[in-house]
């Protein structure tokens, strides 16, 4: 055959296969098309061909697995102001609860124009604005209650066990979170990083990994004049956060060895992170890496909080007391898109701590499999959700002002906090013996 004749058909083949592989990548974007066209053509109410769009690509990203989302702009600067620590608003949680269909305040955070206006854990937010909070959804209620900076919001509530609803006026402020708390608060009303029963032992609580928590970690860290001779990491509730926070907070405790190791589909996502020797004059003054230490976990210890604690627990550096944590151990990347109007948070890789085994909770995982983290021996020590309520609403009291504290309920006593302390006690003990 002649080169020439040889060379025109290569060219025709290479035509045809990438003509092929064009229709069958637009073979499902002409369907979808075509759907978003009918729906807003037909569908009994009018819809928008945007929030079509937007709620197709967040049903796609929830069909991968329950950490994978969309973030269209309305949702966007939310989940910014989360990892940000700072956001307009009231400074409230709330959550969905399912008896009424209204907000219910989960967490009032301190200093907040919502503390100081009176509200509660366990409020349910009947209306605001007079608007009628029943069956509407969580975001739309949040979005309600945020709005300018120095502008009052009005909200109607219902008070634990009262009869009555009351309206509250709120102005609302900018809220900086803390994501690094202590024990109590002083009459400065400053944090102190000590157990109030048990000078001698360090606590401190960690609500999430965010932007500025090692920075709080580094202040809280130094005892000053008031040393401590061994530590509490409270990480229980702890949903996550950033991964270099996670890995700068196990690198204050450790002076070398594996952090967390990344591993993805492709070699290019998996990598790991050591722990790496450190200038000691960086660190706070009073802070030991040879500190006795315990980290309490629960169920709801997720994620970031998730790699400290298997992190300290595999290198030997602290006792773990609680419950097994929830396995939440994928990677997600924020992937923006449309110019950075929208983002795709995409599940890309698994971590896996120090000995080898991966911190996720796969789909259908048995108990026996290897996921999370679990206790250390003999320190397992498991609350129900009355006592968990009960012990939530002491903390509330501790750290706020007289006029706005809950009704005081018979005092609890939290079991996985008397644990630590036992732990560390006998550490101590065994410290001074040698």
């Amino acid at each position: 055959m002649p080169r020439r004749n040889l060379l025109t058909i290569l060219v025709a083949c290479a035509v045809s296969l990438i003509s092929y592989e064009r229709a069958s990548r637009n073979r499902y974007g002409d369907l979808f098309a075509e759907v978003v066209n009918i729906v807003s053509q037909r569908y009994v109410e009018p819809v928008a061909q945007r929030a079509l769009f937007d709620d197709a690509i967040s049903g796609m990203m929830e069909g991968l697995d329950r950490h994978s989302t969309f973030y269209p702009p309305r949702k966007l600067a939310a989940f910014n102001e989360d990892l940000d620590q700072e956001f307009p608003g009231i400074g409230i949680e709330v959550t969905l609860d399912e008896e009424s269909a209204a907000p219910m305040v989960n967490r009032v955070l301190p200093g907040t124009p919502a503390r100081r206006a009176g509200l509660l854990p366990g409020d349910i937010i009947v209306a605001i604005e007079g608007q009628s909070t029943r069956g509407l959804s969580l975001e739309a209620s949040v979005k309600l209650m945020r709005g300018p900076l120095g502008e009052d919001v009005t909200l109607t509530v219902r008070h634990a066990g009262a009869d009555q609803d009351i309206d509250l006026v709120i102005t609302r402020d900018r809220i900086e979170t803390e994501s690094v708390l202590g024990d109590f608060r002083g009459k400065d009303e400053k944090w102190r990083y000590y157990l109030q029963g048990h000078p001698e032992i360090g606590y401190i609580r960690v609500r999430t990994f965010g932007a500025r928590t090692v920075e709080e970690l580094y202040d809280a860290l130094d005892y000053g004049d008031h040393p401590v001779e061994a530590l509490i990491l409270d990480l229980r509730d702890n949903p996550g956060g950033l991964l270099p926070a996670a890995v700068a907070t196990c690198e204050l405790f450790l002076d070398e060895g594996l952090i967390v190791r990344i591993v993805g589909r492709s070699p290019g996502v998996t990598r790991q992170f050591d722990a790496h020797p450190r200038n000691k004059k960086q660190l706070p003054p009073k802070l030991q890496t040879t500190l006795p230490m315990v980290i309490l976990v629960n169920e709801y210890s997720a994620s970031a909080s998730e790699i400290v604690a298997a992190c300290l627990k595999d290198h030997g550096r602290a006792v773990i007391v609680g419950e097994r944590t929830y396995g939440k151990g994928s990677v997600q990347n924020v992937i923006e898109i449309e110019g950075g109007a929208s983002a795709l948070k995409l599940t890309t890789a698994y971590y896996q701590r120090p000995n080898g085994h991966n911190i996720h909770r796969r789909e259908g995982a048995a108990e026996e499999d290897e996921w999370g983290v679990r206790p250390s021996k003999g320190f397992e020590v498991k609350i129900d959700n009355e006592l968990r309520r009960k012990l939530a609403l002491q903390r509330f009291n501790r750290d706020s002002p007289p006029a706005v504290r809950a009704n005081d309920e018979a005092p609890a006593v939290d079991p996985q906090l008397e644990k630590a302390v036992e732990c560390l006690k006998a550490r101590l003990a065994g410290n001074r013996k040698a």
